[in-house]
């Protein structure tokens, strides 16, 4: 997989954090890098409020939507740009290499509203946010 976190070793570090926030702004320390990543140039993960809204109707604590918001940046990290066309896959394919921003489209399950996940051009910033934000 692409950068995955070691949500055990996150979660005792980060038990005195109170925000998804401080959770984020220290989420890069705990990634393992794989051979499959297409992206390795991410510096900073970012979160919207309505993001954080709608995870937080699907889970039971922080933890859990982390836990869950990791996984998709690992599927996007790792070419899966989940619900988007094939037209759409091949752009994302040749963004990568061009260095320009790539979009995925995710749930948290299959009855949760979408989300995307959208790469900067440049490839440092990688931000989870709803359609309406975007």
């Amino acid at each position: 997989m692409g950068d995955v976190v070691d949500m055990e070793a996150f979660k005792r570090t980060n038990q005195g954090s109170k925000s998804v926030r401080d959770y984020l702004d220290q989420l890069a320390q705990y990634r393992v890098r794989s051979p499959k990543a297409v992206i390795k140039t991410v510096k900073r993960c970012a979160v919207t409020q309505g993001v954080q809204e709608l995870g937080m109707k699907w889970y039971d604590n922080e933890y859990d939507f982390l836990g869950a918001l990791n996984e998709k940046f690992v599927l996007f990290n790792d070419g899966d740009w989940g619900d988007i066309c094939d037209e759409d896959k091949q752009q994302n394919e040749q963004a990568v290499k061009d260095g320009n921003q790539v979009l995925g489209v995710y749930r948290f399950n299959p009855k949760a509203d979408k989300f995307y996940l959208i790469l900067d051009a440049g490839h440092e910033t990688l931000t989870a946010l709803l359609p309406s934000e975007y």
